[in-house]
């Protein structure tokens, strides 16, 4: 069976089809452990590039794989290491600020094949150096990882101009091509298949952004000066970002994932990911020595094999030969980022004012979540995530007891668009039929179960959103 993908690409992403970029010249001999870079051939791609004197762009300072740090080189035949992608700009801005340009790099990290064989790989620490210009979106503030995210730094001006991830190789089980491999904007039409038909365990991909999107979602706006990829037409809407959201970060073992975005309508943070409904058979191969054709007396003190061998090749596990492919979903949120997305500190959070859904089309399941918060944030970790291509949300629930009195202040904060206020003020509509009423400026629930309220608020100077905020009367 084959799935077809289809979802709204939300940023231009680098997609793993390398052209190499000349760069500064710097050798290594073929001992030295080094990497390579190469270039997708993107139009909006300005050259991931190793750091250089006078570099202003983005731009890696190293990369250390099992505690050796490389050394880069510009040759690819001398090369122990692959870093393969590109640094992509696009148009974007924080909530309260003018529009500029962000740069963000997307990499993928492997050890060159010499002789048939990649050296092992297990955890990588990359430095980025962010763009040494002012504008206020030129920092690195969130990171999505393919593979197991050990820790991330963030980058931003007045702290530190490197940010650094450190992440473990994770194994992927791959059913697609191209594009469709990784970090990639054709995650809307890529076509996965059923079974995994290879899997790899040395490669950690990587993306850097500016932060995550802002739960205050005015409508689409495209850069006049901007020229869209041919791979993606939506590279000229405007992103904004939550300033708040420094250090925030996702990683999953999907073998395709697409960008952490905003739900207009619910304000869910989500994540699209993709990957082979079933692992990849795996066979043991066994090797017999054929039997003398001859005679005793001919085949007498023959050593075994004269004659040939015939290898019988068997499932590892014949009662796994259906095995499904289950993913995790990790997801960093800052105190601030989630105070401003869903009204909750950390320790506020759980499954029922926080609930995580894995949904594809009008199926919607929860998977086994676990909630840590701690003083800086809240990491949400999900486990056992089935394929093809679920859209992983996070969105808030107000819990609040049946004739309690609320505040629109709370309700507003909940749905995530308390923010917006510096636009003008919020409402918040009555659902009387849900047995919501207004007292005084607050508001009441008599009834027990699932309430919709919706908010109208000012997504921008001159527009006006609509948020509909879930709030379970218990």
């Amino acid at each position: 069976m084959q799935t077809k993908l289809r979802f709204m690409s939300l940023l231009t992403a680098a997609v793993l089809a390398p052209i190499a970029i000349p760069l500064a010249p710097r050798s290594a001999s073929a001992n030295t452990p080094s990497f390579f870079i190469s270039n997708t051939n993107l139009s909006n791609n300005i050259g991931l590039a190793a750091c250089a004197a006078g570099t202003i762009k983005a731009c890696i300072e190293s990369v250390t794989i099992d505690g050796v740090q490389l050394a880069y080189t510009t040759s690819g035949a001398s090369a122990t290491h692959s870093v393969a992608g590109g640094l992509y700009s696009q148009p974007c801005r924080f909530v309260d600020s003018t529009g500029t340009t962000c740069q963000f790099p997307y990499l993928v990290i492997t050890p060159v094949i010499r002789g048939g064989v990649a050296a092992p790989m297990s955890e990588v620490t990359v430095r980025f150096r962010r763009p040494m210009d002012g504008t206020p979106t030129s920092r690195f503030g969130a990171t999505i990882v393919n593979g197991t995210l050990v820790s991330f730094t963030p980058a931003e001006k007045g702290a530190s101009d490197v940010a650094t991830v450190v992440a473990r190789s994770a194994e992927f089980q791959i059913g697609s091509t191209g594009y469709c491999v990784g970090f990639s904007i054709a995650i809307d039409t890529c076509t996965v298949s059923e079974t995994a038909t290879r899997k790899v365990s040395n490669q950690v991909n990587m993306l850097l952004l500016p932060g995550f999107r802002s739960s205050v979602v005015p409508p689409d706006v495209k850069d006049p000066s901007c020229s869209p990829t041919v791979l993606d037409a939506t590279s000229c809407i405007v992103t904004i970002y939550d300033k708040d959201s420094l250090g925030g970060w996702v990683d999953t073992n999907a073998s395709i994932f697409g960008l952490a975005s905003t739900d207009r309508f619910t304000g869910a943070a989500q994540l699209k990911i993709a990957a082979p409904h079933f692992k990849m058979a795996e066979y043991d191969t066994v090797r017999t020595a054929n039997p003398c054709p001859y005679s005793p007396t001919i085949c007498g003190g023959q050593p075994a094999g004269t004659w040939g061998y015939t290898e019988t090749t068997t499932l590892k596990n014949p009662d796994a030969a259906k095995e499904l492919n289950l993913a995790y979903f990790r997801m960093f949120m800052s105190s601030g980022f989630l105070m401003n997305s869903f009204g909750l500190k950390p320790g506020e959070a759980n499954a029922s004012t926080l609930p995580v859904k894995r949904t594809m089309g009008a199926e919607s399941t929860t998977p086994q979540t676990t909630y840590t918060p701690s003083a800086t944030g809240l990491l949400v970790d999900s486990q056992g995530i089935g394929f093809s291509a679920p859209v992983i949300s996070v969105s808030r629930v107000m819990q609040v007891a049946k004739g309690k009195t609320v505040t629109a202040a709370a309700i507003i904060k909940a749905a995530g668009v308390a923010a917006a206020s510096k636009f003008g003020t919020a409402t918040v509509q009555v659902n009387t039929k849900a047995g919501m009423g207004r007292v005084g400026k607050n508001y009441r629930f008599t009834k027990a179960g699932e309430v919709s309220v919706t908010v109208k608020y000012k997504s921008s100077k001159t527009t006006t959103g609509t948020r509909v905020l879930k709030i379970q009367v218990g």
